[in-house]
Parts: structure tokens; sequence; C-alpha cells
């Protein structure tokens, strides 16, 4: 101990010269809390409104992606049901941070006929979908 007091400055420069240390945007503080703790208390209102961090994905039976998004914006976190296609020609992972627009769409369900033929039928609900996004950053 009495090595490290003594010598404390020498120590600390040669620990900085052989590992630099270089700041990181909130934004991208944010996404490693996401993707290592799977929750972060950062909020940046400061960052535009439709830019969101996967915190997790999850995929349902039918093949359907669903992303949980963190919101930079105001910390709220929810999970949304993503275009098959989009997602598809764009793979996104935990932790990346994308700019999304949302639409609206009937919801639909999957039920048997009386002939015991499955087919997807409106609910007359309506969800939210993530149609279309860009990966802005990813890890």
């Amino acid at each position: 101990m009495n090595y490290i007091s003594i010598n404390y400055t020498k120590i600390i420069d040669l620990v900085s010269n052989n590992y630099i240390y270089n700041p990181i945007s909130n934004i991208k503080k944010i996404s490693y809390e996401l993707k290592f703790n799977g929750c972060t208390d950062i909020i940046d209102s400061n960052i535009d409104s439709d830019i969101y961090i996967i915190a997790s994905i999850e995929t349902n039976k039918y093949g359907t992606p669903f992303l949980t998004l963190y919101h930079v914006r105001d910390g709220i976190i929810k999970t949304i049901k993503v275009d098959k296609k989009q997602y598809k020609e764009n793979p996104c992972v935990e932790g990346d941070i994308l700019r999304c627009a949302f639409r609206t769409q009937p919801k639909k369900i999957k039920e048997t006929d009386n002939n015991g033929k499955e087919e997807w039928v409106e609910t007359g609900d309506s969800e939210i979908v993530l149609k279309v996004y860009s990966i802005e950053e990813s890890d």
C-alpha cells in the first residue's frame, strides 16, 4: 500500500498512456447499459423523438419479431411488433440505436373456419407496428 501511495501519479500516468480514455456519448452509454444490464435510468430530452434503443428481441411462433424499445427522450419502454419484411431486410440486435416510424394497422388473429382451414381474420381492433426503421448506430 505504501508503494502505491508513493508512486500513485506514476502509476496513473503509465495506465493512462496505455489505456486511452475515449469519452462516449450519452446515447451510447444508454445503449451499453441496456445491452449489458438490461435496464437504464438515463433519459436525454435533447435526443430526437423518433430515436429508440433495442432492449430485447423476441420472435413468436409465426416468425413475427417483437422489439422491446427504450425511448431515450422519456424513458418509456414498450414492446412493438415489427414488419417481417423490414426486419428480414434490415436485421438488428440488442443495443442498436434506431430511428423509427410506426404505423397503425388492423389487428389480425388466426382462426379456423368450419372446414378446418386456418386463416387470418381482422379483430376490429388496431395495433401499432414498427413499419420502417434505420439503424443509426450498431455495436
